[in-house]
């Protein structure tokens, strides 16, 4: 059996988050039990079967420390960094990955999402919209697209 956050790394790598069904299944079953139907053959094979083959080939370990070879730091919301207005959400995420100072997810926020491949002008727009709200000491969030 994995413990939480193990369980949690290995959700989110494999699964897409917004996702209603995956995140009933975590909030009813919990995030070990989920991984455990995931890889013992729980859930349809054929619907699922690229999440039960990321499942099977990837380790926590090898998550963590991917997400740590780059000083960030990776939350869940039974951590006590994790932003208490994510809860609100109809479907939260598995689990965010932070950069950069964690204390700011506790801050006003924009998140600002877009494109993997922005125009010239799609990101000057972005820059100033985004310099706006810093200017009044908003944090800016992004994806990580």
């Amino acid at each position: 059996m994995s413990t939480e956050i193990e369980a949690r790394a290995r959700l989110f790598d494999a699964i897409e988050g917004g996702s209603p069904f995956w995140t009933r299944e975590i909030i009813e079953r919990g995030a070990a039990p989920v991984v455990e139907r995931l890889t013992s053959g729980g859930y349809d094979p054929v619907k699922f079967e690229r999440i039960i083959t990321r499942m099977r080939t990837i380790s926590a370990e090898q998550i963590l420390e991917s997400i740590g070879a780059t000083d960030s730091h990776f939350i869940y919301p039974t951590t006590d960094e994790w932003p208490d207005s994510l809860l609100d959400l109809v479907c939260p995420p598995i689990a965010l990955i932070v950069r950069g100072d964690i204390s700011l997810l506790k801050s006003s926020q924009l998140a600002i999402v877009g494109t993997r491949n922005p125009t010239h002008y799609g990101v000057r727009v972005a820059q100033d919209f985004a310099a706006g709200f810093v200017d009044r000491s908003w944090t800016i969030t992004s994806g990580g697209a």
